[in-house]
């Protein structure tokens, strides 16, 4: 699966992500690494802005990319396995996410994802 992530496979790309998330999914010999979780995000996110003129949707896959987005933002809000916490960078992709989420008509989502840019931006030290 890894390789086919590797060649640009978008739903291969979020698998990926996911696993290296969750610690599930990609055998026994690996563990959760959020590092690797934002490369694959990052990579699945970047091959639909290359491939379509809307980035916020995909008709090939189930994950819109303000679905995307937001699992991205909560592990830089979150920080850890790997990862340096990073409260700016997660406050600007829930945001962003929450722009698409509107352009999708998902209100209620844009809502919430509008709520944890600002919780996110609230632990930025000044």
């Amino acid at each position: 699966m890894i390789q086919a992530a590797e060649k640009g496979d978008r739903d291969a790309q979020i698998f990926m992500a996911k696993a290296f998330e969750t610690g599930f999914g990609h055998g026994t010999s690996r563990h959760k690494n959020w590092k690797e979780a934002v490369r694959f995000y990052e990579q699945a996110i970047n091959s639909v802005e290359t491939t379509t003129k809307n980035k916020s949707f995909d008709a090939c896959s189930n994950e819109p990319v303000y679905k995307l987005m937001a699992s991205l933002a909560n592990l830089f809000h979150l920080g850890g396995f790997e990862l340096e916490k990073d409260p700016s960078q997660a406050g600007d992709l829930y945001n962003e996410a929450a722009e698409m989420a509107m352009g999708e008509f998902k209100g209620a989502l844009a809502s919430k994802y509008f709520e944890l840019a600002e919780v996110a931006w609230g632990e930025v030290e000044e």
